[in-house]
């Protein structure tokens, strides 16, 4: 049961920190998304995280 809280709680801050980023850089939530979680969403086929640096 507390897993699935868990990962509520993971995806509500993810998408926190992605709305965030869209307010103090006025940016869309395509690159919010790339620059915050680097999923590159205008990928070509399956849409792949990349290698965190």
């Amino acid at each position: 049961m507390l897993q699935g809280f868990w990962y509520r709680y993971l995806v509500d801050t993810k998408l926190y920190e992605v709305e965030l980023y869209m307010r103090e850089n006025a940016v869309d939530a395509v690159t919010a998304i790339r620059d915050v979680l680097n999923i590159d969403l205008e990928t070509s086929g399956d849409a792949v995280p990349k290698a965190a640096c």
